[in-house]
């Protein structure tokens, strides 16, 4: 905001001859040095709390629990943002690679390695459930029934996810 009235009484000053317009527009020519810039939002997860995250989703059962071990060994594992765990598909994962193609923020192209072997592994449990699913749809994480059976097998939601990381972090107390 200041800028903005400096701005302002730069031009007025110019426009009631007390400075010439070369001296105006020296004086706001302030290029891009000066634009600031932002932290991206979210922050850091402490060692101590990925351990209270992994003793808790440890304890999940059934298909949720693999679930959510596969959605935050993916998130956490591969630094994936949550609208990319929700639009991967069956064919986007690797196992013998350990990996991921996946299409990114501004449509880009990456492969991500599973980074460690906790991370493939709540993938790989995922995925000999996943694949006992009766869904015909093409993702590789789906809704299923908290603590049940699966359920309809439809396509993670980023507000869903929200709603997880949520949930698993009150469970975790974090």
């Amino acid at each position: 905001l200041s800028l903005v009235a400096l701005r302002g009484v730069l031009k007025m000053s110019w426009r009631m001859g007390l400075i010439s317009y070369e001296k105006y527009a020296r004086n706001v020519d302030w290029g891009k040095s000066l634009r600031a810039s932002r932290l991206p939002a979210g922050r850091h997860i402490k060692p101590e709390e990925l351990q209270k995250l992994g003793a808790y989703t440890a304890g999940l059962e059934g298909p949720y629990g693999a679930l959510v071990r596969g959605c935050f060994g993916v998130m956490l594992g591969g630094a994936l943002r949550a609208f990319e765990v929700c639009g991967l598909v069956m064919e986007a994962y690797d196992p013998t690679e350990r990996s991921l193609r996946l299409i990114g923020k501004g449509d880009k192209e990456a492969i991500v390695a599973m980074q460690s072997e906790s991370t493939a592994r709540s993938v790989d449990e995922w995925l000999a459930l996943r694949k006992t699913m009766k869904s015909a749809t093409p993702w590789l994480f789906v809704r299923v029934a908290h603590g049940q059976r699966p359920a309809r097998g439809e396509m993670l939601s980023v507000k869903w996810m929200e709603h997880l990381c949520l949930s698993v972090a009150k469970g975790a107390d974090i």
